[in-house]
């Protein structure tokens, strides 16, 4: 049976600002990929907009169709520049009234604004703007929730995201369901939002929470998946390549923009490992096979003390590729072994 399907209408805008242009653009493109996916709600509607895409024309085309959609939620996500006059678009300033209008004429019960648009730096007072809390004042059917510590270094853990949006797309991966509608869980904006204050505090220790204004808790964001993990997985097969590299056929269901990881193992005739290895998966499809390489070095035989000494004389090998497919959570989704005898040392090179 097909889940629920609360109606939402999505927008995500990810321009050039502070500190470069790649990551507004990237953490966008993350939260929409995210809300689309597998995880997100059923039918929503979504739109995103970046760097030269998200003109003046664009933007405010793209808010006058949210504000004339029938959804009861409406999320708008903007990373880059904030400042007195508005948020910095492609071809100009998108102003608090322009933004106040919007909110004012959309047919939603309820929106939230995430703003990942951070002061350049913690000193000298910086502050978000002014008209934050002016548009969330008068508008008690609106949530805004902002990045209020600047921009800090921390590749590790945010793969390329801000801090903020790093925390908020961890948050809505990994928190426990608040909402149920018809069986299904789902995460609401309130519990999304203060995992994420938790995942900045736990990994960046930023100076200061992010801001918070207006009420929250009503809107279902996405579905979680801490009580099982969604969609299946299946191992088609392998075929053993070059050296010591293999290609394996992994078939997705379900896992549309959810993050997956094929693990994979070269266990010896002893059951030791002799190297291993993830490689991320990124299924663009609700159903979709791949083919991913597989590959570790050929020292590892080469220079084992048993092994290596064996397949010196052509004497064969008998080793083993172990296969699984987990989610980011490290829940097993599929999982095989295929056998393989080497008989020679496999082919080196500079990278061996």
């Amino acid at each position: 049976m097909a889940p629920p399907a609360p109606r939402h209408h999505l927008l995500c805008v990810g321009v050039p600002g502070a500190p470069d242009v790649a990551t507004a653009e990237f953490n966008a493109r993350g939260v929409f990929r995210l809300l689309t996916g597998a995880l997100g709600p059923p039918d929503i509607r979504a739109t995103c907009l970046l760097g030269a895409e998200a003109t003046s024309a664009a933007t405010l085309g793209a808010l006058d169709a949210s504000a004339a959609a029938p959804s009861p939620f409406h999320l708008l996500y903007f990373s880059g520049k904030a400042d007195p006059r508005g948020l910095s678009i492609a071809d100009g300033v998108l102003d608090p009234g322009a933004l106040q209008r919007h909110f004012d004429r959309t047919a939603a019960t309820r929106s939230l604004l995430l703003l990942d648009a951070p002061p350049a730096s913690n000193e000298g007072g910086a502050a978000l703007p002014p008209w934050l809390e002016e548009l969330a004042t008068a508008r008690p059917a609106l949530g805004i929730f902002a990045a209020r510590a600047a921009h800090v270094e921390s590749p590790a853990q945010s793969a390329g995201h801000s801090p903020f949006t790093a925390a908020l797309l961890l948050a809505l991966q990994q928190s426990t369901g608040d909402i149920e509608i018809d069986g299904v869980q789902f995460v609401s904006d309130r519990t999304a939002l203060s995992e994420a204050t938790a995942i900045l505090r736990q990994h960046w220790a930023e100076a200061e929470a992010p801001l918070e204004l207006g009420a929250f808790g009503d809107i279902p964001l996405v579905r979680s998946q801490m009580a099982a993990p969604l969609g299946t997985a299946e191992i088609l097969g392998l075929s053993v390549g070059s050296g010591l590299s293999a290609h394996v056929r992994h078939l997705l269901r379900g896992r549309r923009h959810l993050p997956t990881l094929l693990h994979y193992a070269l266990v010896d005739p002893s059951d030791d490992i002799l190297a291993e290895g993830s490689v991320p998966l990124a299924p663009e499809e609700d159903v979709e096979q791949q083919r991913t390489r597989i590959r570790v070095p050929a020292r590892v035989l080469r220079d084992h003390t048993i092994w290596g000494p064996m397949l010196d004389v052509h004497q064969a090998v008998h080793l083993r590729w172990r296969i699984t497919v987990r989610d980011t959570l490290g829940r097993l989704l599929a999982k095989k072994t295929y056998g393989h005898e080497y008989d020679r040392l496999p082919s080196t090179s500079k990278k061996s």
